[in-house]
């Protein structure tokens, strides 16, 4: 296959040895209808989807809150482990966090860098109850 072809849809900067784009899937948002060639398809560019309530939402849009807590249950494992019926442990590689505001139709979002997970307690002024361990998902720079 010719690597002419291979190039990327939406910004032509698609490395075909690599099998992703040098802009990188952050940088680059061109819309593409077709989603043919284009960077979010050979990046594999992975966002986790979380709904929040208000108050939370308000937080770390404030920039107040800089973690997400979920309780650690079997859907929760699903989305953030791999292999989580294992005896080791390997966290998902996600590239964003999408928060969205409740589940109504026109509801707002936003998107943040991940930057990873982890097993440990959260702050309780950030919706924490002491003593109990979570998934904590640390959140980086506001992309959207």
């Amino acid at each position: 296959m010719s690597h002419k072809k291979n190039r990327c849809y939406d910004c032509k900067n698609f490395d075909p040895v690599d099998s992703v784009c040098l802009a990188g899937p952050v940088r680059c948002r061109v819309y593409n209808p077709l989603r043919k060639w284009s960077c979010r398809y050979f990046s594999g560019h992975a966002t986790l989807k979380l709904v929040l309530k208000e108050r939370w939402y308000r937080m770390i849009e404030a920039g107040e809150k800089k973690e997400e807590y979920r309780a650690i249950i079997p859907y929760w494992s699903r989305r953030l482990e791999t292999g989580y019926n294992e005896p080791y442990l390997k966290w998902r590689k996600y590239d964003s966090v999408t928060f969205y505001l409740g589940y109504a139709k026109n509801r707002p979002s936003m998107t943040f860098e991940f930057l990873g997970a982890r097993y440990g307690q959260g702050r309780p002024e950030w919706g924490a109850k002491p003593g109990e361990e979570y998934y904590v998902i640390k959140l980086g720079r506001r992309i959207a």
